[in-house]
């Protein structure tokens, strides 16, 4: 299992990365909603859509399939 973080800042396109724990762009704690534990990124994707209707996986962390 892995933690992972949606962007509250979107994207040029509007949307809201999802990223995990380790990933070097994971922007500062300020800016990113705790999603929680997942077994990968298409159930934290999920997640990530309670916030936010366009949720997309990091192109780093979660590139170019969920792990």
């Amino acid at each position: 299992m892995e933690i992972y973080y949606v962007s509250k800042a979107p994207l040029h396109n509007g949307a809201h990365e999802v990223h995990k724990r380790i990933c070097t762009q994971l922007p500062h704690h300020a800016e990113i909603h705790y999603l929680g534990a997942f077994p990968n990124c298409e159930h934290a994707l999920v997640a990530a859509m309670i916030f936010y209707t366009h949720a997309v996986r990091c192109s780093l962390c979660n590139a170019p399939v969920c792990s």
